[in-house]
């Protein structure tokens, strides 16, 4: 039996009725491989305020895959898939390394219990936290395709272009950007085609520390929005388990967030420097 987690991006928007609606459901698949055949193996109804779902599925292992995604009641307008996951014993944080600097008074099978959860709910976000992995993207804009970005940091990447071994390739200083190299001169040559990228992660100590502050998130949260009992005091701060998530997720991935401030209607009395209205950089 395999304890399997689903995760739903704000499950209350997605019950609203310009969304899914009333009775929306997560549809769980399961597969052999990561590129198999797919079926679905069961539905989990989406509740108001929940993102985090369990299932408990009695045929699947330790080599299964899985994805998923969501559905109207009646099955209708389907979202896209999750990335395919499969479920992953805690491998990356210990209990001593989460011991080392969250305060709990759970066992240690308990916090071992939490790790692997926390591991198997950022695995279904971002692919398998460890070992080999393929990325496939299919190139249609030949022309301004000159670098094919990875999902994770490497040191080493092996290449394919249309079933077609690549050898004449960069993979730049991010560690991310793998670029195509002109077969004569000096420059990149566009990719084209189904490029596969196989490489190992060497992001392991970022990926560690997130699933750390994953199970910090965690074991903080409470049913209320703050208590005191004794002289333990609690509020409900801005960085939730939603939010450590998305933050690690994007952190992984190399996902640059900024932040944009409109300036309308300047004037010569306003503090900021500008010229013919416009605020300048």
């Amino acid at each position: 039996m395999i304890e399997v987690h689903v995760y739903v991006d704000d499950a209350t928007e997605k019950l609203g009725a310009g969304s899914y609606g009333a009775g929306a459901l997560a549809r769980l698949e399961r597969a052999t491989t990561e590129a198999g055949v797919y079926a679905e193996i069961v539905t989990l109804p989406l509740i108001a305020g929940q993102d985090d779902y369990t299932y408990f599925d009695p045929t699947g292992t330790g080599t299964s895959w899985y994805r998923s995604r969501v559905t109207t009641a009646t099955g209708t307008l389907p979202s896209a898939y999750s990335r395919p996951f499969q479920v992953e014993a805690a491998t990356l944080a210990s209990v001593a390394d989460v011991r080392a600097l969250v305060k709990t008074g759970l066992t240690n099978d308990e916090l071992s219990a939490v790790i692997r959860r926390e591991e198997t709910l950022l695995a279904a976000r971002i692919g398998p936290l460890t070992g080999q992995r393929t990325e496939i993207r299919t190139i249609t804009d030949r022309i301004d395709t000159l670098s094919v970005r990875l999902s994770r940091v490497t040191s080493a990447v092996t290449v394919t272009e249309s079933n077609t071994a690549t050898t004449d390739i960069r993979l730049l200083a991010d560690g991310r950007s793998v670029r195509r190299l002109a077969a004569t001169g000096w420059g990149s040559w566009p990719w084209g085609g189904v490029v596969e990228v196989t490489y190992t992660p060497t992001d392991t100590a970022a990926v560690t520390t997130a699933v750390i502050e994953l199970v910090a998130a965690r074991l903080a949260e409470t049913p209320y929005d703050s208590e005191t009992i004794g002289d333990y005091s609690y509020s409900r701060g801005t960085r939730s388990h939603a939010i450590v998530l998305r933050d690690a997720v994007a952190d992984i991935l190399g996902i640059r967030r900024s932040v944009v401030t409109s300036v309308q209607m300047t004037t010569s009395e306003s503090p900021l420097p500008t010229w013919l209205g416009t605020v300048r950089p």
